[in-house]
């Protein structure tokens, strides 16, 4: 059965239909304006309430559309605050022409509404409170600008231009910062192997051509499971996968975590310094011969290593090279094994 209180829930539509709505009478109301200056002064005063409630009503309208966006109570009451103060603005803008003949101001105040209502409909809460007191703020400064022209002019000025300016400044920062956060996410995810949340062979080369270029040696082993074919067809994808999974947890524990992934089920360890090529590799044999994994044709899971020193003269595809040489020995040897080159 249908809930009938989601029928009482108005759509994205008609919210933003009302929205429009009242701005378009916020529009009407800014035209009134200009009839203003053909009315005698002794017109303006009925008029003055009838158009502090016209403007009010679709004013209110986009406030409590603005408080419904608002959905963390402890803020609420910073948006009602902000709907009293453009409301004493508002109030100020309509009498001050009946006393000192403001026909401008009117106008002006009007145009400031209709911005205020379309910032409180397009921004975050801290925004539109901020678009709140800047509107305030102005139409204050305005009706102030009738007893003292000299200072509050400059005033006015002033605080409208610091206020554009902390707005675009928040936004350009909000915009710095996610565009910030985004490029790490890409980046970490381009140099991240899905599967066991090690470094990717685009990250191990770019690693590896770093350290090529320190002047302190560096031992690199190429590891491949053996047998990994049978162990997938045999016992499946899935089991496959967790295979690696375990085996990527266990070397990094051998190599500190400089270990990548570098296709199928095959991987890179590589330690900086002078380390023995051949302890290296012996510890990365026996770690995973540790770990018991059965494999299905009856003993257990092996890998097979072929590691190098790394020389002077070595490039990322001579080192590479080399060690893959030595990783085939070791696997024609008959697995389980490793050899050094």
């Amino acid at each position: 059965m249908m809930d009938n209180s989601l029928l009482l829930q108005p759509s994205w539509a008609m919210r933003r239909a009302v929205v429009m709505a009242a701005l378009a009478v916020l529009a009407l109301f800014t035209g009134w304006d200009l009839l203003w200056l053909g009315l005698s002064h002794q017109m303006l005063y009925p008029l003055v309430a009838t158009r502090m409630l016209f403007q009010w009503l679709p004013l209110s309208v986009l406030l409590v559309e603005a408080l419904r966006e608002v959905s963390i109570r402890q803020f609420r009451r910073w948006m009602w605050w902000t709907w009293v103060m453009v409301g004493i603005g508002n109030a100020l803008i309509s009498i001050m022409p009946v006393f000192y003949g403001l026909e401008l101001l009117t106008a002006n105040g009007q145009f400031l509404l209709m911005l205020f209502g379309f910032f409180l409909t397009h921004l975050r809460w801290h925004r539109k409170l901020t678009a709140g007191l800047i509107v305030t703020f102005v139409q204050l400064s305005m009706a102030l600008y009738v007893a003292h022209p000299d200072w509050v002019s400059q005033a006015v000025y002033l605080g409208i231009l610091v206020a554009i300016g902390t707005l675009s400044a928040r936004q350009q920062d909000a915009l710095h910062n996610a565009t910030l956060s985004q490029n790490r996410r890409l980046k970490a995810l381009s140099e991240t192997d899905a599967l066991t949340g090690i470094d990717n062979r685009y990250a191990f080369e770019r690693t590896l051509d770093r350290l090529l270029d320190a002047p302190q040696p560096l031992v690199l082993a190429l590891i491949d499971v053996d047998r990994f074919k049978r162990y997938n067809d045999l016992n499946g994808h899935l089991e496959g996968d967790r295979c690696l999974q375990q085996l990527a947890d266990s070397l990094s524990e051998v190599s500190g975590g400089k270990l990548a992934r570098y296709g199928g089920e095959e991987f890179v360890a590589w330690l900086a310094g002078g380390h023995d090529p051949d302890a290296f590799a012996r510890r990365l044999v026996e770690q995973v011969r540790a770990m018991g994994l059965a494999h299905p044709d009856g003993d257990l899971v092996s890998v097979s290593v072929g590691v190098t020193l790394s020389l002077p003269s070595d490039n990322r595809r001579a080192l590479l090279l080399r060690a893959d040489q030595a990783l085939y020995q070791a696997k024609a040897a008959g697995r389980d094994q490793w050899v050094v080159a």
